[in-house]
């Protein structure tokens, strides 16, 4: 899992450090300050290594060269790689440091123990850095202990939900060279992954409730649809798209796609389309897959869960503490700044809080000029 990255004349940032929790990481700002592209460098630079060694004869420097221009560009969408340097600048710079696992094995007379396979006591730090230059060049510094770590599962979910439209996609990406945002690119083959066999021992903590009320999204017939009470099958558009989000993200855990002690999810504001009943829940759903040792990577406006998840936290602590990071993201005319704490009330400038108490003091003189003028 990530445990840090930096950023130099990076798109909108012109210099920034982020310090990840192995918790929750949680970031706000107004549009145009960062966030989306924070959440999918840092989803690249976690998820490369793994994508890279699947290949063990790939991991070269130029595949890895070639792999990261490629993946940069279809992350962000963009025709060329000097688009993502700041503008005015003549290169751009990320490092990222992320703890991997080194594998294990130990033996008990003639049998040998797997359990602890690839979840050993003991991490390797890998390093990536990558320098884009104004020529359209990218160069790839790392170090050389990397082929010897194991990394564990990233996910990332788009804001857009695909639970209601993965047939036709699936269909038309099988055929046709779409352009299409990479993540969705890379969350499709996961929804096609098999399911386990055993669940984690958490899972119905966590989710026994929700999937009692919405049923269990199953593939079937390349559709995805829910399986409630008495095997009743309702079809994915005809549910809420906020049922739909809390499904995949139940649906994911269940087909091993985010995994328990090392694992990671980076998900673009996961409120969208949540009624604030429902954003309560999944609040409470981060904030436990955290205390199950999965680094849950967020940006979201919402200052409603922002407090949710604060609020999870420090009730969390009664029995377990969760480690958590706050990063606020602001332009203040000379570019992005980022303010980083603890928890929500370390973090400034908060824009929805300062609408929120501008929204109210409005209120409230609109309630007294109304009180006035009726005498």
């Amino acid at each position: 899992m990530l445990k840090s990255v930096k950023f130099e004349n990076f798109t909108v940032l012109p210099s920034a450090h982020f310090d990840f929790s192995t918790g929750i990481n949680a970031f706000v700002g107004e549009n145009g300050t960062g966030k989306t592209h924070l959440l999918k460098a840092a989803y690249c630079l976690n998820h490369a290594f793994s994508a890279l060694k699947s290949k063990p004869f790939y991991f070269t420097k130029n595949r890895t060269d070639v792999y990261f221009e490629e993946r940069l560009i279809s992350l962000f969408q963009t025709d060329k790689l000097i688009n993502l340097i700041r503008r005015g600048k003549s290169e751009s710079r990320i490092e990222a440091k992320i703890d991997a696992f080194l594998p294990t094995l130990s033996s008990d007379g003639d049998k040998f123990n797997f359990k602890e396979f690839p979840f050993g006591k003991k991490t390797r730090e890998l390093f990536w850095e990558l320098l884009i230059k104004d020529d359209g060049v990218i160069e790839i510094a790392t170090n050389a202990e990397m082929i010897q770590g194991y990394q564990l599962k990233s996910t990332f979910i788009p804001s857009k939900e695909i639970v209601s439209f993965y047939e036709g996609l699936a269909g038309l990406l099988e055929r046709y060279e779409i352009k299409l945002d990479a993540t969705y690119r890379d969350l499709l083959p996961k929804i096609n992954s098999p399911e386990l066999i055993k669940l984690p021992d958490w899972f119905e903590d966590i989710f026994a409730e929700i999937e009692d009320d919405l049923g269990v999204m199953k593939l079937e017939n390349s559709r995805l649809l829910f399986v409630g009470r008495n095997e009743v099958k309702t079809e994915a558009p005809m549910m809420a798209e906020g049922f739909r989000k809390l499904a995949l993200l139940m649906y994911l855990v269940r087909h091993g796609e985010i995994e328990e002690r090392g694992g990671a999810i980076f998900w673009d504001e996961p409120e969208a389309n949540l009624n604030p009943r429902l954003i309560a829940k999944l609040a409470k759903i981060l904030v436990d897959l955290a205390s199950h040792g999965i680094q849950v990577n967020i940006a979201t406006h919402s200052l409603f869960l922002l407090k949710e998840i604060d609020l999870q936290l420090k009730m969390a602590t009664l029995k377990r503490k969760v480690p958590a990071k706050f990063f606020a993201l602001a332009d203040d005319g000379n570019g992005v700044q980022v303010s980083e704490g603890d928890s929500l009330e370390e973090i400034e400038p908060i824009v929805a809080l300062d609408m929120e108490i501008d929204q109210a003091d409005r209120y409230n003189n609109w309630l007294y000029r109304t009180a006035e003028k009726n005498g």
